[in-house]
């Protein structure tokens, strides 16, 4: 296409007068030689897929052509929730011990804290501090040391509630054989718990002076263990020592 610059119109030729600041307001004529449409831009843009407004680059393309769609397929779905369930499966073990090794710090850390309690409120109290430890019905429907609760012996002989009954995690006892706790060789006690009358329990005496009503010539503990994993303590339980002079306490675990 050719562009002439001239002072008047040619013939076959359409003319367009544009504004040229050297010319100091007169009018020059542009003529565009050649087929030229109506309508279309003077210097039409070049077609291609690197032009935004080309046709190629408005063209719509169709899903699935020269590209992947989003999503899973149903064989990829399957696959993973195949991965997930083996998964699942290897970590259910691990995951229930460290619960119950957690349930058994939790019942031994319960038990110190009441023996220390008792301590500490007959020396404040000056009045004796009973410790109970009650066997009681668990979710199972068996009967098992898994409660305690500790009293204030007044001066006329009777005893008052010092704390609220407390029931050990769900699955931990007190095991009943005296090789594996010796407070269970003391004689049994009853008491009335929660409106129920002729609870079985062992009871341990705090004094104001800081002593215990235990014989001060013997080794006195108690462990508890998931009774769940067996009837006996195997590897996996808590020994906790009380001192029958000072009443202080110890733990050991294996």
């Amino acid at each position: 296409m050719k562009i002439l610059m001239s002072a008047s119109e040619n013939h076959g030729a359409r003319k367009t007068d544009a504004p040229n600041p050297r010319c100091h307001g007169r009018r020059t004529s542009v003529l565009l030689v050649g087929e030229h449409r109506r309508g279309a831009p003077l210097f039409p843009a070049p077609t291609g897929a690197g032009n935004p407004g080309s046709r190629t680059a408005r063209r719509a393309i169709p899903p699935g052509h020269g590209r992947r769609t989003g999503g899973f397929s149903l064989l990829e779905l399957l696959v993973v929730i195949a991965m997930m369930s083996i998964l699942m499966v290897l970590m259910v073990p691990p995951i229930a011990g460290l619960n119950r090794s957690y349930q058994l710090s939790r019942t031994a850390a319960l038990i110190g804290d009441n023996l220390q309690f008792a301590r500490q409120l007959a020396g404040t109290r000056n009045l004796p501090v009973i410790v109970s430890f009650c066997k009681t019905a668990d979710a199972s429907g068996g009967k098992r040391f898994n409660l305690i609760q500790l009293y204030l012996l007044q001066p006329d002989g009777s005893s008052n509630p010092a704390t609220k009954p407390v029931r050990f995690p769900a699955g931990m006892s007190i095991a009943e054989d005296p090789t594996w706790s010796s407070l269970m060789s003391l004689p049994n006690s009853t008491n009335a718990i929660q409106g129920q009358q002729g609870i079985v329990c062992k009871q341990i005496t705090n004094r104001p002076s800081g002593r215990t009503s235990l014989t001060a010539s013997s080794n006195w503990f108690l462990t508890v263990y998931p009774h769940d994993v067996s009837p006996n303590p195997t590897n996996n339980f808590i020994t906790i020592v009380l001192d029958p002079v000072t009443a202080r306490v110890g733990f050991h675990q294996p």
